[in-house]
This record gives C-alpha cells, sequence and structure tokens, in this order.
C-alpha cells in the first residue's frame, strides 16, 4: 500500500487525523463512531509532540472497528507500531533544519524498517496559518508566507523531483486560516504526486474553499477534538463537492 493506493482519480479524499495525546476517552469514542459508519476515506494515527503514547491499544481499537486505511503520521518514534496498514513519513521541507528533513529518519532508520510496513514519503510544507502551530512550535520551523505562492510551489516541485510520494501542505492544528484554493490550486497543477492539504478546516465553508483547490486528501483534526460529529457535516459536504465535480468531468470527456 501507498499514499497513491488511498486517494481517487479527480475526488478529494477525506482523511481524519487522530492525535491519541489531544483526545479524551469520550470524544475518541464518539469520532471513532462517526469514522467507522462512514464518513472518512482514511484514518491517520499520529500527533507533533514526543510524548509516549499507546499506539497499539488504539490501532488494534480502530482495526476492530473501522474499515479504512490507518495510516501512521508519527511526529516521533514514539509514535510507531506495527498495528497500521502503512507509513506516511513527513520531511519538514519548507524550513532549514536537517534533522526534521531527515536527521531524525536516520536516527530511527532500522526502527522504522523493522516493523515491516509500507512507507510513503511526505514532502511537509508548513505555511502560515495565523498562529503558530504545535508542529512550528515544537520544530522551531518558520512557516512559509501564504503570499510567497512562488516560493511554495519551488518547494513542492523540489519534493516532486527528488522522489518523494506526496506533497502536504499544513496550515497547522487549530490554525485560524486554512490552505486558501488560489494557492492548492497553483501547487496541484505543477505536481504529477498525490497534494494533501490540513489544518484550519473547522466548517462546510472552509472545507469548500479547500476543496475548490482540488487537492487529492484533505485532513481534518483538531476540530473533531472539540466537536467529533462535525465530520458528518464535513463528509457529507465533501461527498456533494466529489460528486459534481465527477459530473463535470463526464460531461467534458463526452
Amino acid at each position: 500500500m501507498s499514499i497513491a493506493d488511498i486517494i481517487a482519480p479527480n475526488q478529494s479524499s477525506l482523511a481524519v487525523l487522530i492525535d491519541p495525546e489531544k483526545q479524551d476517552l469520550q470524544s475518541l469514542a464518539v469520532l471513532i463512531e462517526v469514522i467507522a459508519s462512514g464518513h472518512a476515506d482514511v484514518i491517520l494515527v499520529g500527533g507533533s509532540t514526543r510524548a509516549k503514547m499507546d499506539m497499539r491499544s488504539l490501532l488494534n481499537r480502530l482495526r476492530l472497528t473501522c474499515s479504512q486505511p490507518i495510516v501512521l503520521f508519527p511526529g516521533h518514534v514514539n509514535q510507531l507500531s506495527a498495528e497500521a496498514d502503512m507509513i506516511l513519513l513527513p520531511s519538514i521541507i519548507s524550513g532549514d533544519s536537517f534533522y526534521y528533513m531527515i536527521g531524525e529518519h536516520i536516527n530511527h532508520a532500522q526502527q522504522i524498517k523493522a516493523l515491516a510496513l509500507p512507507v510513503s514519503s511526505a514532502g511537509y510544507v508548513l505555511i502560515d496559518g495565523g498562529q503558530p502551530s504545535s508542529t512550528s512550535l515544537m520544530t522551531s520551523s518558520i512557516p512559509m508566507d501564504v503570499m510567497n505562492v512562488e516560493a511554495i510551489v519551488n518547494t513542492a516541485i523540489a519534493a516532486e523531483m527528488i522522489g518523494m510520494s506526496c506533497v502536504y501542505l499544513e496550515a497547522g492544528s487549530g490554525a485560524s486560516n486554512s490552505v486558501n484554493s488560489t494557492l492548492i490550486s497553483r501547487v496541484k497543477s505543477s505536481i504529477n504526486i498525490p497534494l494533501v492539504v490540513g489544518g484550519g478546516i473547522d466548517s462546510t465553508d472552509k472545507l469548500e474553499d479547500v476543496a475548490a483547490g482540488t487537492p487529492d486528501m484533505i485532513v481534518i483534526g483538531n476540530a473533531l477534538e472539540q466537536d467529533p460529529l462535525l465530520l458528518i457535516q464535513l463528509s457529507e459536504k465533501l461527498a456533494s463537492i466529489n460528486l459534481s465535480r465527477s459530473a463535470v468531468t463526464q460531461q467534458s470527456s463526452s
């Protein structure tokens, strides 16, 4: 399994990012129930801190309840476990930190390989979402200015040229502003690898704007920690958008 296997042509898949450190037991139970009922395409599991997490129990719980692919999105080696389907391994390529681009991967390469899980690499591009994100604070990485479109596009192209599996534009957990559709569209049209977008998507209006840029995958995380039932509204909205997009595609090809 790879990142390409969990996206659909001409569609935007919906991924739920579960940060075990931030989820209380009650909200997590509700969220898992909503996911299990079909309101997501992919489950990402991981966080931006170095806290030790009981990943095995959570992954086994997800496996027993949900049919969607379970993808580790680790912020630290503490978040590794063999009970997932694959690993989406992030490298922060928007900053100048060797450590968070590849250094931590080197330090834990044998441990990751020993899990025997498929690995897809994600060129992780931090975008200024209006307030500091936990990732930028933990890694001291300065987010890219959303107005500096050419630099962001060039960073995404570079990620593809060096063989990364996908590009992930991230406005940060709880961002005031999600990545805008104009920027998403520019990046999408400039690369031939999947484009993932997340951060600050806490309403159907913001989801609609992000989806207008036609990313391959949209990630919802922080907003569901407070209101797991929001996922139902977001998934239904995205399903409607995807249906309209398919209809336009069919008309243009006929």
